[in-house]
């Protein structure tokens, strides 16, 4: 897996490289980066990022109506839904 951004710790890095852990990616991620796609602000096709997370191993968890609920429950503001 190709782990190139030097913006994730040191700890992160081998959480993800460590082949006994499962590495799981929200459905909303793939979302939230198809968005970026269409609005110019990442060059990637959709088809070749879903290609990349199959690729590496990564395992795509969907959104239930119980996350939406957790989320709205949050006690933060943020501006990224």
């Amino acid at each position: 897996m190709d782990l190139g951004s030097d913006r994730l710790s040191p700890r992160a890095r081998s959480l993800i490289e460590d082949k006994t852990n499962t590495v799981i990616v929200s459905a909303v991620s793939l979302y939230e980066l198809d968005n970026k796609m269409r609005l110019k602000k990442l060059d990637l096709r959709p088809q070749a990022l879903r290609a990349a997370v199959t690729a590496s191993g990564l395992q795509t968890i969907a959104v239930t109506d119980l996350h939406a609920e957790l989320a709205a429950a949050f006690d933060w503001v943020h501006r990224d839904p």
